[in-house]
């Protein structure tokens, strides 16, 4: 009976090692030990003490391990919790500075919002204003008889579009003043200086409406069988009226020629075409590249001008004008000049030539402006 108690109580033990009492059994096996009657019930008693005590120490061990995984994973826990704090820490002044960055961007698209609406209201405000001036500015231009107050209503607008109308408008008053040299020199200087080559397409304009205007008188005074102008077949006051625009006319190719007769770029781009320059002095004029197609330079002085560059020139009129005293003219321009107006020693027309053209002269300075086309 005693054999068998220990290897029960070693099964048990063995079996239960984490639930068994290990102290109630050593009590049990002490017990047994001082019953034991031989050295086989001693050995098997001392063998289930022995066997206690290891299981006693894997308990131990296990606890330990036990323990030590708590630990390790308290540890983890506390790491991680370290990162994101660590984490937390490094991305809260980014995200700090970004809402701040969200909110100046906000504050400044509120702010530049806030003054384009202002800015639109301010316009539409001035732009009811100068509509409101601009009707009062055309009722005292058709009624008032004296130009300056209506000259200096039209200089006062500011907004482009309104600008654009008074400038078209005085314009107009320029046309209508053709009869009046005093009047048309003032809107002039009001309305174009200081002239500057984006004034030259605008003065251009004004010089052919003004040439058309005086064409009409020109032909009322034509003998066509005979093919000359009589100024005694106008009336007093279509000679008036045609000596005016002759002014105005000679006023308007001036006021450009100083412009003219600078150095510029010969891809300028300048249109020229139909524009009389009635008795103007155009000694030294640039006009390289010009396009000069139907242009009128009957009686005019081009002493030393620069005609090279030029490939426009169809229909343009060179009567009475000594053009070989030119100091370039263009291949294209001179075979032109050569064919239509050759020098005539017989011409009675050099009115504003001096000193009077000479055939030696002329052979002369066509033999030069031959060779410049040849080198």
């Amino acid at each position: 009976m005693f054999y068998h108690k220990p290897k029960l109580l070693l099964k048990i033990a063995t079996e239960t090692c984490v639930t068994v009492d290990i102290s109630s059994l050593r009590d049990y096996a002490t017990k047994l030990l001082s019953e034991a009657k031989n050295h086989t019930d001693f050995d098997q008693v001392a063998s289930f003490i022995k066997t206690l005590d290891e299981i006693e120490g894997e308990r131990a061990n296990t606890i330990k391990i036990l323990e030590e995984e708590k630990e390790i994973q308290r540890n983890r826990e506390k790491e991680n919790r370290g990162v994101w704090r660590d984490l937390v820490s490094s991305v809260t002044p980014l995200l700090t500075t970004l809402v701040l960055a969200c909110t100046l961007v906000f504050q400044t698209y509120s702010f530049r919002k806030s003054e384009q609406d202002k800015a639109v209201d301010m316009q539409r405000q001035v732009e009811a204003e100068e509509k409101t001036r601009w009707t009062e500015a055309l009722k005292l231009i058709s009624e008032s008889e004296k130009l300056s107050p209506a000259e200096a209503l039209l200089q006062s607008f500011t907004t482009p579009a309104y600008k654009e109308l008074a400038h078209q408008e005085m314009l107009k008053l320029l046309t209508q003043k053709a009869n009046d040299p005093a009047s048309f020199e003032d809107i002039f200087k009001s309305t174009f200086e200081p002239i500057s080559w984006d004034s030259i397409p605008e003065i251009v304009a004004l010089n052919i409406h003004l040439g058309s205007q005086a064409d009409i008188l020109l032909n009322k005074g034509q003998d066509k069988k005979r093919d000359i102008f009589i100024e005694s077949k106008l009336s007093d006051g279509d000679r008036t009226a045609l000596n005016n625009l002759s002014n105005e006319i000679t006023y308007t190719c001036t006021e450009i020629l100083p412009l003219l007769k600078s150095t510029h770029d010969a891809h300028l781009n300048l249109n020229l075409a139909s524009v009389s320059f009635s008795s103007c002095d155009l000694t030294g004029v640039n006009l390289n590249g010009a396009d000069i197609t139907s242009v009128n330079l009957s009686n005019n002085v081009v002493d030393r001008a620069d005609f090279s560059g030029i490939t426009k020139f169809e229909g343009a009129n060179f009567s009475w004008c000594a053009w070989w005293r030119a100091h370039r003219i263009s291949p294209q321009l001179l075979k032109y000049l050569t064919e239509y107006y050759t020098f005539n020693p017989k011409g009675e027309g050099w009115l504003n030539t001096n000193p009077k053209p000479t055939k030696a002269e002329y052979d002369a300075s066509l033999k030069r402006l031959v060779s410049q086309t040849q080198q």
